[in-house]
């Protein structure tokens, strides 16, 4: 008798363990980093004669702030954890198509997070400010003075922080690790195609049916 047809069907292997410990690690990388300092304001002086006093060169930080303290990092932490939750049910999930699900989740949680760190770079004194007392008047106003005293040497920096960088680099981590699990697990083949029809052993030689 002739055989059923059977349609093609696919498999998601499931990811490799390196590729999914890679992006949680990222992810949870990136996730510490929210909670470090993406932002500070320092003092600097050169050195020099002040109002008639001998003053020793000194760099000093006034203010700090943690990613929390801007929506760059809200939006980092909401995304690292997205990271971190992809790569765990990327391992622990035992359908294919909820597997793939996760592993695309990781890579764009890590994504997100990458980008929304180096947006946090760029925007690194507004950040700064928002802890500083007074705000952003009261630094304009700093700088001004510090103007005034440019001859000593006296400057108000701000930058970008430890914690900034953190974030960044677990994001590309996570989605780095992401993609190799997506790129080494691909689809494969599971079944083939079709199969030939069986001879039916029913039909005896030389019947005219045959």
């Amino acid at each position: 008798m002739e055989q059923p047809h059977t349609e093609p069907t696919t498999a998601w292997s499931a990811p490799p363990p390196v590729a999914a410990i890679v992006a949680g690690i990222g992810g949870l990388s990136a996730l510490i980093g929210v909670f470090l300092d993406w932002a500070t304001i320092t003092t600097s002086f050169e050195g020099g004669q002040f109002a008639g006093q001998q003053l020793p060169a000194f760099t000093e930080s006034v203010g700090t702030a943690q990613g929390l303290d801007h929506w760059t990092g809200i939006v980092a932490l909401v995304a690292s954890v997205v990271a971190v939750a992809g790569a765990i049910g990327s391992v622990v999930v035992q359908d294919s198509g909820t597997r793939r699900i996760a592993v695309m989740a990781a890579i764009g949680g890590g994504l997100v997070a990458l980008l929304t760190a180096i947006v946090g770079m760029v925007v690194s004194e507004s950040i700064a400010v928002s802890t500083f007392p007074g705000g952003s008047q009261a630094l304009e106003f700093a700088r001004q003075f510090a103007e005034q005293l440019g001859g000593q040497g006296f400057r108000i920096h701000t930058g970008p922080s430890l914690g900034v960088f953190v974030t960044a680099l677990g994001g590309a981590v996570a989605a780095g690790g992401g993609f190799m699990a997506l790129r080494q697990a691909g689809p494969q083949s599971a079944a083939p195609a079709h199969q030939p029809p069986a001879p039916d052993e029913t039909q005896m030689p030389g019947d005219p049916t045959a």
